[in-house]
C-alpha cells in the first residue's frame, strides 16, 4: 500500500512525523508524492496561531476532494479538537493526537479515534529524514510549563520534559556523513536537562564533540537564558541565538504572564552583543492590552535594538488560552497597521545592516539552485525563515563555499565565490 504525507507547521512538527514514515516504511509501506496515488493520506496539522488552522483545514478538504482511500489528520488538531473535528470535517476517516507513532496501526485498522500520553518521544533513531540531506533537526525537550495568556501549547503537548542526553547524542551520532547542520529545537530549549540535574550547556559542549558541523539552537526563553548559556553558544556554535521576547512593554509582559520585563530583555541584548551573537526574536503585535503608547514603545525599540533578524505575529484569540476567555480583542483593522508598522521599521534595519555587509566574506552553506545561481545561508540565518544568499558561480546543494558579499535587500543578501569552486574547508563558527 502506498501513503502520502503533507507536513503542515514547524520544525517540531517536521520532527515529529519523521517518525511516522519511518515506522510505515519498516512496516512495507511505500511512499508516494503524489496524493492521488495513494492508498492513504496523512496531515500533519498545526494549530498554533489560527492561520495555522485555517491552513491546515483548508488543505484537509483540498485533499479530501482527491482521495481514492482513506484520509487521516494526526498532531495538534486531534489533539486540540478531539473528536469534533471528525463532525465538522468530514473528508476525515481517522484522527490521531500528538501519542506513539505504532498508534497508526489502530487508525489503518479502522478505528476512527487514537489518543494517548501527549508528546511522545521515541526512543528509535529514524532513518528516512524529511529534511534535505545537508541539515537536519532533532528535538531536545517535549512540552512546556509556562503558563503564557495567549499560548495553547501546554495544553497540546504536556508539561515540559527534556530528552535524555544519551539519546539525543546518539542520535547525532548516528547521522549520514553529509550532514552539514543541527538545528536544536524544542518549546525551551534552554530549560533542557534542569530536571535531570544537567544543563544546555553541558549538552553543547557534549554535541560538539562528535559534530563538527554548524549547529544552531531555536526557541530560547527568556526566563531561562543566562550569561553563561549565551557564552556556550559562542563558544560551540555558529553564534545564532533564536529567542522570542514577545513584547517589550513591562504591562503588555505582565498580562501575557511572560515571566520578565523590559530589564531582563535589555540584559540578554547586551550580553549577546558583547559576545558578537547574531540575534534572531519575534514578537505579537495587537495583544489586547496592547494600547498605542505601548506599540510606540514597541517601534522605538525596534530602531534602537537594530535586531539581526525578527519575525512578527499578529495576535489571535486562541480558544481556551486565558486571554481568549478574559480580555476584548482589538478589531482586525488595528492589528493588520500595527504589523505592517513594524515590519516597515525592520525591513529598513535589514537594509542597513546588508549594505554594511558588502565586501565581507562568508561561509554559505547552500541549499539550492535556481536558475544560474546557487541559493544558500550564512551563520546568521536558519532554514526557511531568515534570509537567504544568492551566489552567483558555480556551487553543489550542500555544500560550504567563501563567499564575499555584494550587495543585499531587505530578505536577501547576494554574493560570489571567493575563487570559483572555492569550497570553505571547514565551517566558521
Amino acid at each position: 500500500m502506498r501513503f502520502y504525507l503533507e507536513v503542515l507547521g514547524c520544525p517540531k512538527n517536521l520532527y515529529d512525523a519523521q517518525f511516522l514514515v519511518d515506522y510505515l516504511l519498516k512496516k512495507g509501506f511505500e511512499f508516494t508524492f503524489n496524493p492521488e496515488d495513494a492508498d492513504f493520506i496523512i496531515v500533519s496539522t498545526c494549530t498554533f496561531i489560527e492561520p495555522a488552522t485555517r491552513e491546515s483545514i483548508e488543505r484537509i478538504i483540498e485533499l479530501g476532494e482527491i482521495k481514492r482511500g482513506k484520509l487521516f489528520v494526526t498532531g495538534c488538531m486531534p489533539e486540540r479538537y478531539r473528536e469534533n473535528l471528525l463532525r465538522e470535517l468530514p473528508e476525515i476517516d481517522g484522527i490521531m493526537g500528538t501519542c506513539k507513532v505504532e498508534k497508526i496501526d489502530e487508525l489503518l485498522s479502522g478505528k476512527r479515534a487514537v489518543f494517548g500520553k501527549k508528546g511522545f518521544l521515541p526512543a528509535w533513531i529514524p532513518e528516512n529524514l524529511l529534511t534535505p540531506p545537508h541539515y537536519v533537526y532533532i528535538k531536545i525537550s517535549e512540552g512546556c510549563s509556562h503558563r503564557c495568556s495567549f499560548c495553547i501549547i501546554p495544553s497540546l503537548k504536556g508539561k515540559y520534559r527534556s530528552r535524555r542526553m544519551e539519546d539525543i547524542l546518539h542520535e547525532i551520532g548516528e547521522l549520514p556523513p553529509d550532514v552539514r547542520e543541527i538545528i536544536l529545537v524544542g518549546q525551551d530549549t534552554s530549560k533542557w536537562g534542569k530536571e535531570l540535574g544537567l544543563s544546555p550547556e553541558r549538552l553543547l559542549e557534549e554535541i560538539s564533540k562528535i559534530f563538527h558541523g554548524w549547529i544552531r539552537v531555536m526557541y530560547l526563553h527568556p526566563l531561562t537564558v543566562d550569561e553563561e548559556l549565551l557564552k556556550c553558544i559562542r563558544d560551540f556554535t555558529v553564534g545564532y541565538v533564536d529567542i522570542p521576547f514577545q513584547h517589550v512593554s513591562d504591562r503588555v509582559l505582565k498580562s501575557m504572564r511572560r515571566g520578565y520585563g523590559r530589564r531582563r530583555i535589555e540584559k540578554i541584548l547586551e550580553v549577546c552583543k558583547k559576545l558578537g551573537l547574531c540575534i534572531r526574536t519575534t514578537f505579537i503585535v495587537g495583544y489586547p492590552e496592547e494600547t498605542e503608547r505601548d506599540f510606540e514603545e514597541l517601534k522605538k525599540f525596534l530602531e534602537d535594538a537594530e535586531f539581526d533578524r525578527v519575525g512578527f505575529f499578529m495576535y489571535y484569540h486562541e480558544e481556551g488560552t486565558y486571554a481568549e476567555r478574559n480580555l476584548p480583542d482589538l478589531p482586525l483593522r488595528v492589528k493588520r497597521e500595527r504589523k505592517r508598522e513594524v515590519e516597515r521599521i525592520q525591513e529598513g534595519i535589514m537594509r542597513k545592516k546588508h549594505r554594511e555587509l558588502v565586501g565581507r566574506v562568508f561561509d554559505v552553506l547552500v541549499d539550492g539552485i535556481k536558475g544560474k545561481r546557487g541559493v544558500g545561508r550564512t551563520r546568521m540565518d536558519a532554514p526557511d525563515i531568515d534570509c537567504e544568499v544568492k551566489i552567483d558561480g558555480e556551487v553543489e546543494i550542500g555544500e560550504f563555499y567563501r563567499v564575499e558579499i555584494t550587495g543585499g535587500s531587505a530578505f536577501t543578501l547576494y554574493g560570489r565565490l571567493r575563487e570559483e569552486g572555492d569550497k570553505a574547508t571547514t565551517p566558521a563558527t
